[in-house]
């Protein structure tokens, strides 16, 4: 399939299956893609409140906050 040189023909039923089978692939690609990195990020922020809540807790224990509950 010559995709830079214009034609007069419409693309074969082939050639338009082939077009259609790629851009379903590119579009399943960047959808997985997408989905790992929100996972990721997700993965991410729960480890960074996991952190400051064990901060906060020790701060807490240790006499540095005296306000919340205990």
């Amino acid at each position: 399939m010559n995709t830079h040189v214009l034609t007069a023909h419409p693309p074969s039923p082939v050639e338009r299956a082939a077009l259609r089978l790629g851009l379903l692939l590119v579009s399943w690609s960047r959808r997985r893609r997408h989905e790992a990195y929100e996972r990721e990020a997700h993965r991410r922020q729960l480890q960074h409140d996991s952190e400051l809540a064990r901060r906060y807790e020790a701060a807490r224990n240790a006499g540095y906050l005296f306000c919340g509950p205990r």
